[in-house]
């Protein structure tokens, strides 16, 4: 819900995060960035990232993007 949110709290579609995040250089798809925001999975790391920067999320706000996820997918 929360990837959902920030996607529209920026004015993105899925097909210009797939966009910007092809020109920050970590490519995802448009399929991947939908499977993102409906929870199909559990998405890696870097995936998280790629998103974020297709988002335009600043790479200070990334980090704690990246911190709560550690939290809620590290290994046990």
């Amino acid at each position: 819900m929360r990837l959902r949110a920030l996607m529209t709290a920026r004015r993105r579609s899925l097909d210009s995060v797939a966009r910007r995040s092809r020109d920050a250089g970590t490519p995802i798809s448009r399929a991947t960035v939908y499977n993102l925001i409906t929870a199909a999975g559990s998405p890696r790391r870097e995936t998280l990232v790629s998103f974020l920067r297709g988002c335009g999320v600043p790479p200070r706000e990334q980090i704690r993007w990246l911190t709560t996820f550690d939290l809620v997918y590290r290994p046990r």
